[in-house]
């Protein structure tokens, strides 16, 4: 059985080697799109579901929004290596920003994301039958997306 949610955060991000204007700072309404595949639980508060809806947007939600050290609502999304990190750390007020080891694209963020979710599920599941992401989408605008699936 599989189950998803959709999600949606606002961030900026740059394509430092992109040879048209994603080479520039610019933001997007991004929307995610999670799948989870496992058993139906047979008991407890979840009997009849694979995950409660509750709990997949619990996990998600910390990473879009709360718990972790940076969320991505409403950040910077950057490669590390980018020379724009040393300059923006320097300002005044500290920007949000959010450091990938590689290029923040729709499809390095969809695999990003699948890991940082199943971590979560994980810890939410401990001890029983865990769900699996299988699939993670994310629209960068309503006509591009790029997915992630489980192989």
């Amino acid at each position: 059985m599989k189950v998803s949610k959709e999600y949606r955060f606002e961030a900026a991000h740059r394509l430092r080697f992109h040879q048209g204007g994603c080479r520039n700072i610019h933001g997007h309404s991004y929307k995610l799109v999670v799948e989870t595949e496992g058993g139906v639980q047979p008991t407890g508060p979840a009997t009849g579901m694979v995950l409660d809806f509750k709990t997949l947007s619990n996990c998600v939600n910390s990473i879009l929004e709360g718990d972790e050290e940076t969320p991505f609502d409403h950040a910077i999304i950057l490669n590390a290596a980018d020379p724009l990190v040393n300059i923006l750390n320097q300002m005044a007020e500290p920007l949000r920003i959010v450091l990938m080891n590689c290029e923040p694209t729709a499809e390095n963020m969809a695999h990003m994301f699948a890991g940082l979710i199943q971590s979560k599920i994980n810890l939410a599941f401990e001890g029983e039958v865990i769900p699996l992401i299988t699939k993670v989408e994310v629209w960068e605008t309503a006509k591009a997306k790029a997915v992630w699936e489980r192989g």
